[in-house]
């Protein structure tokens, strides 16, 4: 016997058996590893060394717009041979779909409110270009076929090098493609196409222009639209092959005051117990007019006078919460204006009213506080939220309004995780707030000390799965990355966002984004990745998942299903052996967030413990420097 021996084994020996009995005292072995993730660069399209591949607002782009066709990920991107052209990205390698507009001058894909649609296997968008000729033409709709691969013009709405887009594609399926045909709207007029040709809509010989999509309703399309013999915007519905117009008439019979308009606002009309409703104006808008709430079922209009006399309470923002048709609107209530409170409309009794449960102490209503440009009235399991500047958040099944007692919420639901309501908050400073529906917590992050402060901008969010994802900010990191799984919070430390593109996409189970490294402004994956080296599910690397190890050491765990690393098995080759403490070792420090297959809280070991895991380690690696000096 070596004379280390006389120290090493016995010290090896109480070592492992110590940490093996804590080990197995504290760790479930079905634990899962906590969840780790892995950034990847996608792109280097600009391959000058530092040069930028996405615009930071002076490349003539403003935020790609990202879209899913046919497996694979469309999105504008700039190299100086091209300009900015249309790219796409298959999961493995990325490629110039075509040079649109040929030259470095680019062809800006993308544009306009709404910038692509899938119709009959192509992708649609507006692009600056050539026609057949080769002669320049603006921003017109162009067409990827899916059979040919190659990239066509449909229609050059504003011939000549001039603009023919104007609000461009619609913003959903349903509501632009039906009966075979996609409707958009290019120089202030409406067309459709089949994909083979186009035509412009009329109704009686006289072209539709501004035209706004309101919704599908009984089997036809409904629309507003101008023409020239009449004043104003009129109701029309289309079942692909004609186009009619709702009368101009209640329902009684009774035509509507001369100079009546419906569907004035440009956003989604609501189906509420078999009618359409959305905002018109009643009389003439020269003399003044009453903007009002209106409703069809396609043979005429109903009135509904939120705001009794001739006053306008410009409804919107409609949702049908319960048997309610909820929306913001303004009015009177005991002679005193209400400004825009949450109104509810009763179909059944035909009544509508302030909601039930409003407090005028609560200050003015908002659409959001933090996070602006968020849903106004979004719903949740079925229940609408509003916030108000004083009383602050509230939810309502559309009968009354019930406040949350919650201080720290200083904005509406931004998302929802599991059990939890995401929202912004502010506690001295805005921070991410979750809400399970009893108690609320400012999410704090992995890393200790890490104040984190959201950049609270609509793009900069999304949800992935079982995480929510967005931008943010901590000192230690700058602009990067975070996600939670609604517990706590974690920053992606490669993922370093240092100018905000605030376009984040979901493609094949991976969050894309636009960041900064030393190739310049690329576009980059994030992998949601098992955190190797994590036995005990917690979101890091540290000694207790080395005792873990140790107590499982020359183990077969053959029982344990595959990828369950709760025994040490890192690799998951079927032996607890080095090459596991090898990988815990190259992991050792690293952090993401707890699995969530959680069986038990481990608790964190003490001073006494991390002693006897130096030891063990001291230990085993001296008997293995022992064991190779006595070969």
């Amino acid at each position: 016997m070596k004379r280390h021996d006389l120290v090493t084994r016995p010290l090896t020996l109480a070592a492992l058996l110590f940490c093996a009995a804590y080990a197995s005292a504290t760790f479930p072995r079905e634990a899962q590893a906590g969840i780790g993730f892995q950034v990847e660069r996608i792109t280097n399209i600009n391959d000058e060394p530092g040069a930028n591949s996405f615009a930071i607002g002076g490349l003539g782009t403003r935020e790609p717009s990202f879209w899913q066709h046919d497996g694979q990920l469309y999105f504008p991107a700039y190299n100086p041979a091209t300009g900015v052209e249309l790219y796409r990205y298959d999961g493995v390698t990325t490629s110039l779909v075509a040079d649109i507009n040929p030259g470095p001058e680019g062809s800006l894909p993308g544009r306009g409110d709404y910038p692509y649609q899938e119709f009959n296997g192509d992708l649609y968008f507006f692009a600056s270009g050539v026609d057949d000729m080769g002669s320049p033409v603006g921003n017109e709709l162009h067409r990827l076929n899916h059979l040919t691969g190659q990239v066509d013009l449909v229609i050059d709405a504003a011939p000549g090098p001039d603009d023919g887009s104007g609000v461009g594609l619609y913003p959903n399926a349903e509501k632009h493609v039906y009966g075979g045909q996609l409707f958009f709207e290019a120089n202030g007029q409406l067309y459709a196409t089949n994909g083979a040709t186009v035509s412009t809509l009329t109704y009686d010989g006289e072209v539709l222009s501004n035209a706004h999509i309101g919704a599908e309703f009984n089997g036809e399309l409904y629309f507003s639209a101008y023409r020239d013999s009449v004043a104003g915007p009129r109701l029309y519905h289309t079942n692909g092959t004609t186009i009619s117009e709702v009368p101009n008439e209640f329902s009684n019979g009774t035509a509507l005051p001369g100079g009546s308009q419906p569907a004035t606002r440009r956003e989604p009309f609501a189906e509420y117990q078999g009618r359409l409703y959305f905002e018109g104006r009643l009389g003439d808008g020269n003399t003044g007019g009453q903007f009002e709430l209106f409703s069809t079922d396609g043979n005429s209009f109903d009135i509904i006078d939120v705001y009794p006399g001739t006053a306008s309470s410009r409804p919107h923002n409609y949702k049908v919460v319960g048997d309610q048709l909820v929306f913001i609107a303004e009015s009177e209530v005991g002679g005193e204006y209400t400004g825009f409170e949450l109104f509810t409309y009763d179909a059944n009794t035909d009544s509508s009213q302030l909601i039930s449960g409003y407090d005028p102490a609560g200050g003015s209503f908002l659409d959001d506080y933090l996070g602006r440009g968020t849903d106004p009235i979004p719903v949740y399991n079925g229940m609408a939220y509003v916030y108000y500047n004083e009383s602050g958040l509230h939810y309502t099944d559309g009968a009354t309004l019930t406040p949350i007692s919650l201080p720290e919420a200083r904005s509406l639901p931004i998302a929802q995780i599991g059990e939890n309501l995401l929202f912004y908050g502010e506690r001295g400073e805005v921070a991410l707030v979750a809400y399970d529906g009893t108690f609320a917590q400012v999410l704090e992050t992995t890393d200790s000390g890490e104040r984190y402060a959201p950049l609270a901008a609509p793009g900069s969010r999304i949800v992935l799965g079982d995480l929510y994802f967005e931008i943010g900010y901590t000192a230690n990191e700058g602009v990067s990355i975070v996600a939670t799984d609604g517990a706590v919070l974690h920053v992606i430390t490669d993922a370093k966002v240092a100018h905000p593109s605030q376009s984040l996409a979901i493609f094949n189970d991976k969050l894309f984004f636009i960041g900064d490294g030393n190739e310049g402004r690329e576009l980059y994956a994030i992998s949601i990745v098992p955190l190797e080296g994590d036995a005990n599910n917690d979101g890091r690397v540290d000694g207790l998942d080395f005792l873990v190890w140790a107590s499982n050491f020359d183990d077969n765990p053959a029982d344990d299903p595959p990828g369950s690393p709760a025994n040490g098995d890192f690799n998951d080759d079927g032996v607890v052996d080095g090459a596991d403490y090898l990988l815990w070792a190259a992991h050792f420090g690293e952090t993401g967030l707890p699995s969530p297959l959680a069986t038990a809280t481990v608790p964190e070991p003490t001073a006494v413990s991390f002693v006897w895991w130096a030891v063990a380690a001291w230990c085993l690696r001296g008997h293995r420097w022992a064991g190779r000096a006595s070969q």
